[in-house]
């Protein structure tokens, strides 16, 4: 379960592990001389020590090998089944293991158990400065877009109160949307960034600053002290230190973001209601394309939506590019 990487699951996800390290263990074979395994380092135990068996373990005092070649076989046998369209309970994977979520998680698990873990691709320089944050669509949208959401092209007569503040001041006043922000429970925390690399950051949330509760992989907005624009993220780790601040491994999307709001199309949706959602910019230098982040559920193959930015465009959903614990981020094609 260590090198497992629980940090990075959620509660059902450890659940699900933990039912399947009791019925596979025996699928592990411990053994005094390293197994042939190839060019792969052996995963080694220090009976001695108390840490987390390591591929490699070269300071083990005591050491002992773990045979996965039977575990490897099996999760891949798995795997490939899933892929072909087999169900989980048929695989004694048990009645509550759902796919997509079932092969994605026999995947992780196959590469951190059976696999060397890879070089961390971007290197991570330490820093020490504050950030805000937020999480949960709705606030996202809110604060990069730094306004209130309201439908596209509504028409709303101004009150009494705001003509006032226009012949007084020239605009209305923007009273009205931070009351907006504190009636629909917005919060923007502090955090502190304590390393970063282009693609990721590390951030604490120190005991006794107020904050929401974050889940892996959840979509996250943050804006560095020495930023003017917000990143958006997906949460991939959490962990808690016995003084109660909270860290987050933050991995950022490609692309800079911009609120806009979206809605279905078809017979079936006439007169829908337009929804808050992103669209990031395309990173040729990631190969990563203009893409859409959207509320859980909208991806379908071919779909075809109305995207509002400063008028109403239809786009047609081409590919999934991940899914998150509450979004869906889609890259797109526009529509003639």
């Amino acid at each position: 379960m260590g090198i497992a990487n629980p940090n990075e699951m959620s509660q059902r996800q450890l659940t699900f592990t933990g039912y399947l390290l009791e019925r596979w263990a025996e699928k592990v074979d411990v053994v005094a001389e390293p197994p042939e395994e190839g060019d792969i380092p052996p995963l080694v135990v220090d009976l001695a020590g108390s840490a987390c068996p390591e591929r490699g373990g070269a300071t083990a005092k005591d050491p002992r090998y773990l045979d996965v070649a039977r575990l490897s076989k099996s999760l891949r046998n798995r795997i490939g089944l899933l892929r072909k369209g087999e169900s989980p309970a048929k695989l004694a994977l048990g009645e509550d293991c759902v796919q997509p979520s079932c092969e994605q998680l026999l995947g992780f698990l196959y590469r951190l158990w059976c696999k060397a873990r890879p070089v961390r691709s971007a290197e991570r320089k330490r820093v020490s400065e504050v950030a805000q944050a937020c999480n949960d669509m709705a606030a996202i949208h809110y604060y990069i877009g730094g306004k209130v959401f309201r439908q596209p092209g509504e028409q709303r007569e101004l009150t009494q109160k705001e003509r006032d503040q226009i012949a007084t001041f020239g605009r209305v006043s923007t009273r009205d949307e931070d009351d907006y922000s504190v009636v629909h429970g917005f919060l923007l925390e502090h955090w502190e960034i304590v390393d970063e690399s282009a693609q990721g950051l590390k951030l604490v949330r120190h005991a006794g600053n107020p904050g929401k509760r974050y889940l892996n992989g959840q979509l996250t907005g943050v804006r560095p002290a020495d930023s003017k624009n917000f990143f958006v993220g997906q949460v991939r780790w959490l962990m808690q230190n016995d003084a109660g601040g909270l860290y987050c491994g933050l991995r950022l999307l490609p692309g800079l973001p911009a609120a806009t709001a979206v809605r279905p199309t078809g017979l079936n949706v006439q007169d829908a209601k337009y929804q808050p959602a992103l669209s990031l910019t395309g990173v040729p230098a990631l190969n990563a394309p203009p893409s859409l982040v959207l509320p859980s559920g909208w991806f379908k193959p071919k779909r075809v939506i109305e995207v509002f930015v400063e008028t109403s465009v239809k786009v047609r959903l081409a590919e999934m590019l991940e899914r998150g614990s509450d979004y869906e981020r889609v890259a797109y094609e526009m529509v003639a």
